[in-house]
C-alpha cells in the first residue's frame, strides 16, 4: 500500500503537472490540471462509500477485500503505462549556433512536433483530443486507486483488534 500511495503522490506533484504542460503549454496548464485533480476529487468522493459497502458485502473465495485489492491493483498499474502512452515527453530543446545565428532544436518522441522559436522555449500545439485521452486514464487510475485503498483500510479494520485499530490504520496506511 505505500508504494502506491508514494506512486500517488508523484503523479500528482510531479509527473501529472509535466504532461500536462507538455500537452497543454504553459497558458493553460493550470486549468487543464485544475480539471484533471477536480474529476480524481469526485471519483473519490462518490466511489469510495459505495466501493466500502461493497468491499463489506461481498464474498468470495478469496476473501472480502483481496479481490478489490488484485482488481485495483493491477488496473492501476496497467492505467499508468496507458497515462505515459497519451502524453508526449517533455520537450528538450538544445541552443545550437550555426554560421554565428542562433538557432534551437528540438529532440522530441513521434508525433506532434512542437512549434520553436530562436528561443530554448518548446511549445507544443494544444491537442485536447490528446487531453481528453489522459483525462481518461486519469479518472481511471482514479478509480482503480479507490479500489485497492478503499478495500484495504477494510482489511485492516478486519484483521486488527478492536482496541488496536488506531495504532495499526496509521502505521499501516
Amino acid at each position: 500500500m505505500f508504494g502506491m500511495a508514494f506512486s500517488s503522490y508523484l503523479f500528482s506533484v510531479a509527473m501529472v503537472p509535466a504532461q500536462i504542460r507538455a500537452l497543454i503549454g504553459d497558458e493553460d496548464k493550470s486549468l487543464y490540471l485544475g480539471l484533471l485533480f477536480a474529476s480524481g476529487g469526485v471519483v473519490a468522493l462518490v466511489l469510495s462509500p459505495l466501493l466500502g459497502m461493497y468491499s463489506d458485502r461481498l464474498q468470495s473465495r478469496y476473501g472480502k477485500r483481496t479481490p478489490l485489492i488484485a482488481i485495483g491493483t493491477v488496473v492501476f498499474c496497467a492505467v499508468i503505462f496507458g497515462m505515459a502512452a497519451s502524453a508526449p515527453l517533455p520537450k528538450q530543446c538544445n541552443q545550437l549556433n550555426a554560421t554565428h545565428n542562433s538557432t534551437s532544436s528540438c529532440y522530441h518522441a513521434p508525433g506532434p512536433k512542437p512549434l520553436c522559436h530562436n528561443t530554448t522555449k518548446c511549445v507544443l500545439p494544444k491537442k485536447i483530443t490528446n487531453y481528453a485521452v489522459y483525462f481518461i486514464m486519469y479518472t481511471l487510475m482514479e478509480v482503480a486507486y479507490a479500489f485497492a485503498t478503499v478495500a484495504w483500510n477494510g482489511l485492516v479494520a478486519d484483521i486488527t483488534p478492536e482496541h488496536l485499530r488506531g495504532t495499526h490504520s496509521t502505521t499501516m496506511q
